[in-house]
């Protein structure tokens, strides 16, 4: 239960922050590829490779006995992925607002950040005893 609420509250929570950014503040970019681009001119690939990584999350999730840290980050990361593959479902693109400061016309989502953050805490949760 405690998995489902983490997944669902991220996604929820992702999406309706896009909303109210989208409308006030944010440079939008449009993403029909998955990570960094990666097949721009395959759009269905993307989409699969979104619900495949999320499926996978979790089943994972609910199916192998772990720690409660590695449980809520792999949750985290869910509910980034679930995020993703909704756009990518009902808009048939990512929509990336947050510019990488290290990197020039590389954008991203509140999304992507839930999924590096959620892999973070994954690896400290290795990190810390059972």
């Amino acid at each position: 239960m405690l998995i489902t609420g983490i997944v669902i509250t991220i996604c929820v929570l992702i999406e309706y922050t896009a909303l109210l950014i989208f409308s006030e503040f944010a440079t939008l970019t449009y993403n029909t590829g998955a990570a960094f681009g990666m097949f721009r001119e395959r759009p269905e690939i993307a989409f699969i490779l979104s619900a495949v990584s999320f499926l996978a999350l979790l089943a994972v999730c609910i199916f192998m006995k772990l720690k409660l840290w590695t449980r809520i980050g792999i949750s985290i990361m869910a509910g980034g992925a679930l995020s993703n593959m909704l756009e990518r479902m009902f808009l048939g693109h990512v929509v990336d607002w947050i510019p990488f400061i290290f990197v020039k016309d590389l954008m991203f989502n509140l999304a992507d950040v839930e999924i590096a953050a959620g892999a973070l805490i994954i690896l400290w949760s290795f990190t810390q005893k059972d």
